[in-house]
């Protein structure tokens, strides 16, 4: 049943005894009770919208009951799901305003998923009245599923997937990861051993003037003019300055006595010959003559001798940049020398 309402008598209450073959039934208002001189009817009607559909397109059907005043109406819920035609959405009842009769309607939504009339198996309803109950069976409706498939497509044979790059090669696929992998293999280890590089290479070797710096700083933890031993600090004093001396300038050599060490500076303006003179001269002194000092005189000999250290790395690193800046002049004015020598040479070629 499709289109319009098909509108069925499925029920009739009147005067009239029940014949055979007829669905009726009788109203009682207590025993012995007046029948009523009017037919009360209640009827059913059913609509599928639309009646052809495809596979899985959705579809509706429509039920409507009509019964007298105070009657009933229940509704089944909708198909059983799994089967061929199942519910997509609840059921959606609706009633008329009308208080003479009971109109009422339910809505399915449906779905068919296979191809071919389908019947559209639904529960029957259930319309009670007052004083007696008819149950009306739900009309037998279909619904036709149409074929997706174009006519004579059966047979067709589909074409094998395209790749996505078909003009490049599997074997490029593969050079490209094995080139990937290898860069990054590589990457891994140049870090790596950079990395073990870093760890083994040794720190930077201190300065002369770091050195005796750091000398210096021990030997006054030592403690000695704390513990009376003024000599020993003064001699200590005196080793650092040679040791110094030796480290920075070549020709002064460690194993060279006071009277050597003077005579192999002298003549260099770097180093402040008479001072260094009387700073020795006083340490040979407390050293070899085995002259008292204090321990204030003690530290007055310890700073001068930083002081002279610190003057003569100063001027030892200033005459080096300085030659280090006569060389270069010295390149450039060479270079300029022989570029306008081979300019010259080809003027008189020409």
């Amino acid at each position: 049943m499709s289109g319009r309402y098909g509108w069925v008598l499925i029920l009739t209450l009147s005067q009239a005894p029940a014949r055979p073959g007829t669905a009726t039934a009788r109203v009682q208002e207590g025993a012995g009770a007046a029948r009523a001189a009017a037919p009360m009817a209640v009827l059913f009607g059913a609509r599928v919208t639309p009646d052809t559909v495809t596979v899985g397109a959705p579809f509706r059907v429509v039920l409507r009951v009509r019964a007298p005043r105070g009657a009933a109406v229940s509704f089944p819920d909708g198909p059983d799901s799994g089967a061929a035609v199942e519910a997509l959405d609840p059921r959606e009842t609706a009633r008329t305003r009308d208080s003479s009769v009971v109109d009422v309607q339910a809505t399915y939504r449906l779905a068919a998923w296979e191809v071919g009339p389908q019947a559209i198996a639904l529960a029957p309803i259930v319309v009670r009245i007052p004083g007696g109950e008819a149950r009306s069976i739900v009309p037998h409706l279909l619904v036709v599923v149409a074929s997706t498939v174009p006519a004579g497509g059966a047979g067709r044979i589909p074409r094998a997937a395209r790749a996505f790059y078909p003009d490049v090669g599997a074997w490029w696929w593969s050079l490209a990861l094995a080139l990937a992998v290898l860069v990054v293999v590589a990457l891994a280890w140049w870090l790596a051993a950079r990395a073990r590089n870093r760890r083994r290479r040794p720190p930077p070797a201190p300065s002369a003037l770091d050195r005796a710096a750091r000398e210096f700083a021990d030997l006054d933890r030592l403690g000695l003019l704390e513990a009376g031993e003024t000599g020993r600090y003064v001699a200590l004093t005196a080793e650092i300055v040679r040791a110094y001396l030796a480290r920075r300038l070549p020709v002064a050599v460690l194993a060279s006595t006071t009277a050597e060490l003077l005579e192999s500076l002298r003549g260099d303006p770097r180093v402040p010959t008479v001072r260094l003179r009387s700073l020795l001269a006083d340490i040979d002194l407390v050293k070899f003559a085995a002259r008292t000092t204090t321990a204030d005189h003690a530290r007055t000999l310890a700073q001068l001798a930083r002081a002279l250290v610190t003057e003569i790395d100063a001027a030892v690193y200033a005459a080096e940049v300085e030659a280090r800046e006569a060389a270069a002049r010295q390149a450039a004015r060479e270079f300029d020398e022989r570029r306008a020598a081979r300019a010259a040479g080809r003027g008189r070629a020409a």
